[in-house]
C-alpha cells in the first residue's frame, strides 16, 4: 500500500512493502541511478530489554550524492520516472 503526496519538483511515498519486493525495488533504484550516488550513512536505534538483551527497533539509510553532480540532476531523473 503507498500513499503519495506531490509537490511542484518533489514527490514523497510512503509505502510498505514485503521484505523482498522492498530488496527488490531498492536494487533496481540504487542500479537505475548509479552514476549519482556517492557514500551512505547507515543509522539503528536499538531497544534494551529487560536482562542483557536488545530488540532492532529502526534502520535509517541515506545515499548521498556523487561529489559533483548537480541537484538539478536528481530532479530531472525523478520528473522522468514519473
Amino acid at each position: 500500500m503507498c500513499n503519495s503526496m506531490n509537490g511542484s519538483d518533489l514527490r514523497i511515498s510512503n509505502c510498505n512493502y514485503d521484505a523482498s519486493v522492498l530488496l527488490k525495488r531498492v536494487r533496481g533504484l540504487l542500479a537505475r541511478d548509479d552514476q549519482l550516488l556517492g557514500g551512505a550513512v547507515q543509522r539503528s536505534a536499538l531497544m534494551r530489554l529487560p536482562g542483557p538483551n536488545t530488540q532492532h527497533v529502526m534502520t535509517q539509510i541515506e545515499v548521498l550524492p556523487k561529489f559533483g553532480v548537480r541537484a538539478t540532476n536528481f530532479l530531472d531523473l525523478a520528473r522522468e520516472s514519473v
